[in-house]
């Protein structure tokens, strides 16, 4: 309220908020006469700023997705001009083609097999593997595509990743199962790589599993697979070039380290055999493959001391290895304990029942503890295995000439074949021999009427 020029009270027409006293602005913002000051310049230019920076971030990501839009919707070329690209060596397009396909479909299996084979060709092995690796496991050639995997691991050295894509080639999947093709290239190559490795357990382990994955009329020329490996070895000078290609193309296999220390052993390099096999000790305490090797060192070089001490470093899981109780024999015979000697080269030859070698030194140490008669028959198990080894080629080559080349039952009427099994018998390859006896039966005549 104020009062007018005749004294009067008249309403004021200013609400009582915006009054003078009750102005909400800071007195920093309000002049001399009560009214809002004017904001300073520097902040009118940041709040333009401001509101033209947000308009350019948001037209940049206008225009982004409008690219983006653009980008994944025109049309690609189909495989059959990408296959042309790929003919006439123009690998760089082709993979920018299939690489921009798969980037709207990353589980098209068939665009990651071609997209490797672009790659394998411009020399990208490891790339290839790599896309090989992505096909999707429920893609139709996934197996097939595993299979190339490995190969292509192994052309660049790497022992290791190609034995991971080789085995899961041929692992047993009900759902996807592998085309009996690629099964028998994958375990082929498997069998390779551990003949280069010394590893005979897990290629026969292979085999037997190709031998149950075929049909009967293919399984005789799988046992001869399994036979071969029994007679035929790598030579230790082809073995240490490949061996020493693995170490160098992957540090990390210890598969290939070992073997390449078993290989220096061979040709008589014991400094690096020993280094190497210490090194296997050191980085795997548990296996025992590496100490039985350490173990042979020390029996070859004649170093009782050493291979006392060996043995008392195995863990305790070593009982069932023929090889350590052989070496504890020797170690016990050396020292006098006779008795404990044949007891521990009995429990060797148990294990390993068809090794000329245990029954020799079961045999000396009956000999040596006055057991004549059953050092005698011992002597007699070791000459009939000698006698059926030295054989066993021969057998086995006359066994093949009468297994159909492709498959088929054996054709066999000079009795090659119980010959071969026989054999086996004796070298302690009962499995093997019920298998080709197995095969003389589907072979004999149904009877008369």
């Amino acid at each position: 309220m104020k009062m007018n020029e005749r004294g009067r009270r008249e309403p004021s027409i200013v609400p009582p908020w915006c009054a003078a006293g009750s102005d909400p602005a800071p007195a920093a913002t309000r002049t001399q006469g009560g009214g809002p000051t004017p904001r300073p310049a520097r902040h009118r230019i940041g709040e333009r700023a401001t509101r033209l920076g947000f308009r350019a971030v948001a037209l940049c990501l206008i225009s982004f997705n409008l690219w983006w839009f653009a980008r994944d919707a025109r049309p690609l070329p189909g495989p059959g001009v990408i296959g042309r690209m790929m003919a006439r060596g123009d690998h760089r397009r082709a993979e920018g083609t299939l690489l921009a396909h798969l980037r709207r479909s990353p589980r098209d299996g068939r665009a990651r097999m071609l997209l490797a084979r672009s790659m394998a060709a411009r020399g990208d092995l490891p790339g290839a593997a790599g896309q090989l690796h992505r096909v999707p496991d429920w893609w139709p050639t996934k197996r097939e595509a595993l299979f190339l995997e490995g190969e292509s691991y192994l052309r660049v050295d790497r022992a290791r990743d190609a034995e991971a894509a080789w085995r899961a080639c041929i692992a047993a999947d009900p759902l996807h199962p592998t085309p009996m093709a690629y099964h028998r290239a994958a375990a082929e190559r498997l069998v390779e790589l551990y003949a280069t490795q010394g590893r005979w357990d897990e290629a026969n382990a292979v085999l037997w599993g190709l031998y149950e994955a075929v049909g009967p009329a293919d399984r005789p020329n799988v046992l001869i697979m399994r036979l071969r490996v029994e007679v035929e070895r790598i030579s230790a000078e082809t073995r240490v070039a490949r061996l020493r290609r693995f170490v160098a193309a992957d540090p990390d296999d210890w598969e290939s380290r070992l073997g390449l220390a078993r290989a220096d052993w061979e040709l008589g390099r014991r400094g690096e055999a020993t280094r190497g096999t210490l090194a296997c000790i050191e980085a795997r305490p548990d296996d025992l493959r590496p100490r039985c090797d350490l173990l042979e060192i020390h029996r070859d070089r004649g170093d009782r001391a050493g291979l006392v001490a060996a043995l008392a470093e195995l863990p305790g899981g070593a009982v069932g290895d023929g090889r350590i109780w052989s070496h504890r024999g020797l170690a016990l015979l050396a020292s006098g304990e006779v008795g404990a000697a044949a007891d521990a080269f009995r429990r060797a030859v148990a294990l390993r029942p068809s090794d000329e070698q245990l029954l020799y030194r079961l045999a000396l140490a009956e000999r040596r503890a006055g057991r004549r008669e059953e050092a005698d028959l011992l002597m007699a198990r070791r000459r009939a295995v000698l006698d059926a080894r030295d054989g066993f080629h021969d057998a086995l080559q006359a066994y093949s000439r009468v297994v159909p080349p492709g498959s088929g039952v054996p054709q066999d009427d000079a009795g090659e074949t119980e010959r071969l099994a026989s054999l086996c018998d004796a070298l302690g390859l009962g499995r093997e021999a019920r298998a080709l006896r197995s095969f003389a039966t589907e072979a004999m005549p149904p009877p008369g009427p």
